[in-house]
């Protein structure tokens, strides 16, 4: 069913993620009283801009999952006393033990420390945002990845931010350079990183110990731990029929989680001037095939009907050893499973290579409180907010923190130099072209699930997409193409 939270963070749950983009551009149009670049034609077929489950089935419109403007409270308003409440919109749509982490960690310490504070935290997707931002209820402090950060700041939706970057004396060289990048446009910054979230394999130790399978390596470019290596190790997890069935690997058709596959075989999304749509590529096909063999031909993988109750809960229970997810799935996770889970290194195949989307925290050019919004963004990407988040499993962008025992050595039982690792050797990759990545991600998700149902081939879908995505990059005004 379709709710109100789904996003990167809830990326294996059960049914297909439906559409936040819809109407995207031209409500985003709107607000700015800008032109879209995209045509209208493009954009009336936009029908998704967050990722899809392993089951890819029928969705309702999701048009009308969110088409409220999020209520802000009377008191939002400046009070007697100086007292504000500032809407923090996590954009992600949060897992439940991620809102848990997030209510207990960060805002209610933050309110501690700001007496004149109340935070409205509202979770939800990016189609709530789109309606608050059409409907001038703006949130105060935006939660939104990275990716999506272009194009709703070339359409007029965030603030600039530049000169309280100056005034506030914000080091950029203290945070991870790639991310860094990601939030700084025309030389013009729109936001601050506060994660990032490089994906590894999460295992299940249990299932891995009852089938007699050494777990997979923990360091980034074992020689050892190649495509043939992974594939062998899941047919081996995989075993029993029916209810008792036992699947060595989880799958996804959101299709950046294969894009690592493609990094690793050498391929990419793009050419190097980011000029060129490069996925009919044979580097980028093998590794495509490659994936949906998994389901289709290995049978190491469920089917979409195999998956009904999704992926997470499959893995949660024992019937998946191996799923891949960002650093943010571990969030309270040890609830769940206790120490019966760890994570490991992508294998390899011409080179290691690892997805690696970030999350920022950006001011609405419409805001109604933007001093003591910023106020809270600099406590939230600094040392308390970083360390906060840190310790709950996200993976922080300020060197220092990235570097701390917080993050290193949270529980005991989880190596997390694993998610550091990419950082340090520079093997991660981000979402390609994330000026257009929400018309992008709209096209793929219809053909994504009919491949995996077998109504089509790699070959045929990629060979279809490529045109399409080409022609929306065109279209993207010169200023704006190449942006992180």
């Amino acid at each position: 069913m379709l709710t109100a939270r789904i996003s990167r963070h809830e990326l294996l749950r059960v049914g297909l993620r439906g559409a936040v983009a819809t109407g995207m551009i031209s409500i985003l149009a709107a607000c700015s009283g800008t032109s879209p670049a995209a045509s209208p034609t493009t954009a009336a077929k936009a029908v998704s801009s967050t990722p899809v489950s392993s089951a890819p089935t029928a969705a309702p419109n999701p048009t009308t999952a969110a088409a409220v403007p999020t209520p802000i409270p009377a008191q939002s308003n400046t009070q007697a006393g100086g007292k504000v409440t500032l809407t923090l919109f996590g954009g992600n749509g949060l897992a439940q033990r991620e809102i848990d982490y997030w209510k207990a960690n960060i805002v209610e310490p933050y309110e501690k420390a700001n007496p004149n504070i109340t935070i409205n935290f509202v979770n939800a997707d990016l189609n709530k945002l789109l309606v608050d931002l059409a409907g001038n209820l703006p949130p105060d402090v935006i939660d939104i990845e990275t990716k999506n950060l272009p194009s709703y700041t070339m359409r007029g939706a965030m603030d600039d931010i530049t000169s309280r970057i100056m005034t506030s004396k914000v080091n950029k060289d203290d945070y991870s350079g790639p991310d860094i990048a990601k939030v700084i446009f025309n030389g013009k910054w729109y936001a601050i990183p506060w994660d990032t979230a490089p994906a590894v394999i999460y295992y299940n130790k249990k299932v891995f110990d009852s089938a007699g399978v050494k777990y997979p390596p923990q360091t980034w470019g074992d020689s050892e731990w190649t495509w043939d290596a992974f594939l062998t190790a899941a047919h081996k997890l995989t075993s029993g029929t029916g209810p008792a069935q036992i699947f060595g690997w989880g799958p996804t058709n959101w299709w950046v989680y294969w894009m690592p596959w493609v990094w690793q075989n050498g391929g990419d999304f793009n050419d190097p001037t980011g000029a060129k749509i490069t996925i009919t590529e044979a580097a980028f096909e093998e590794a495509f095939t490659f994936y949906s063999n998994l389901i289709l031909k290995e049978k190491v993988a469920p089917s979409p009907s195999q998956s009904s109750i999704g992926v997470d809960q499959m893995f949660f229970t024992g019937k998946i050893a191996m799923f891949s997810s960002g650093s943010y799935f571990s969030v309270g996770l040890d609830k769940s499973m206790g120490s019966d889970w760890d994570i490991a290194a992508y294998p390899m195949k011409a080179k290691a290579a690892t997805r690696s989307p970030a999350d920022c925290h950006a001011l609405a050019k419409a805001g109604k409180h933007k001093d003591e919004a910023w106020q809270m963004i600099l406590w939230l990407t600094g040392t308390p907010g970083e360390t906060a988040y840190a310790l709950g499993g996200y993976t922080p962008v300020l060197k220092s923190v990235l570097n701390s025992d917080a993050f290193l050595q949270p529980n005991g039982h989880v190596n997390r130099k694993v998610i550091a690792q990419p950082l340090i050797d520079g093997i991660t990759h981000h979402t390609a072209e994330p000026v257009i990545y929400p018309q992008e991600n709209n096209l793929f998700t219809t053909p994504m699930n009919n491949l995996l149902r077998g109504s089509t081939t790699v070959d045929a879908m990629l060979a279809d997409l490529q045109p399409k995505i080409q022609k929306l990059l065109d279209a993207v005004p010169e200023e704006w193409r190449g942006v992180a």
